[in-house]
C-alpha cells in the first residue's frame, strides 16, 4: 500500500495502519495472490532471538526487522533489515567475467573454484574497488552464502574479503 498515507490520509501513517486499509479492500476484493502477512511486534532482543530461531527452526529463510513509524520505501530501505543465517566458505578466483552497464569496462564477477574443483561465480558484495582492482588470479577469497541449491552449489554467494 505504497500511498495509503495520502490517500486514505492515515494518522500515524505506521505499517500497521498502511495493512489495514489492505485488509479492507481484500474483503471487497478477494484476491488469492495477495496475502497479509502477520505482522508481530517485538518486545525485546531475547524475544526476537526466540522468533527467529523458532522461524529458522521451521526452515523458514529469516525475519523481516521493520519500524512500524515508518513511512512506505520503494526498494532497499534503512528502515527494514533482513536477519537470516548464512554460512561462510573459500575458493580460488580462477577468473573473471566482464561487466555490463554501470560496471562496463570492470569486473563483473570473480570466476572461483571451490575445493570441491565446481566453478561459481561471485558478483555481490564487490565495492566499486574490488571491481577496478579485482583479487589476482589464485587469491583464495571468503564468501557468505543461504544454503545449497539443488545442484549442491552455494545460494546467493557474497563476496567478503581476500584471505590474508
Amino acid at each position: 500500500m505504497p500511498n495509503a498515507c495520502e490517500e486514505f490520509k492515515l494518522k500515524p501513517c505506521t505499517l500497521e495502519n498502511r495493512l489495514q486499509v489492505l485488509k479492507k479492500y481484500l474483503q471487497k476484493n478477494p484476491n488469492p495472490y495477495i496475502k497479509i502477512i502477520p505482522q508481530i511486534p517485538i518486545k525485546d532482543k531475547s524475544h526476537l532471538n526466540d522468533f527467529y530461531k523458532n522461524i529458522i527452526k521451521n526452515k523458514g529463510e529469516g525475519v523481516v526487522i521493520r519500524k512500524n513509524l515508518s513511512p512506505y520505501e520503494k526498494g532497499r530501505s534503512k528502515e527494514a533489515l533482513k536477519l537470516k543465517p548464512y554460512e561462510d566458505a573459500e575458493c580460488e578466483v580462477i577468473g573473471y567475467t566482464k561487466g555490463k552497464g554501470k560496471f562496463e569496462n570492470q569486473v563483473g564477477s570473480l570466476l572461483c573454484k571451490m575445493p570441491n574443483n565446481k566453478i561459481i561465480k561471485i558478483g555481490s558484495g564487490l565495492k566499486d574497488e574490488d571491481r577496478k582492482n579485482p583479487p589476482k588470479i589464485g587469491a583464495i577469497i571468503t564468501y557468505k552464502f543461504n544454503g545449497l541449491t539443488k545442484n549442491s552449489l552455494p545460494r546467493f554467494p557474497v563476496f567478503l574479503r581476500v584471505r590474508r
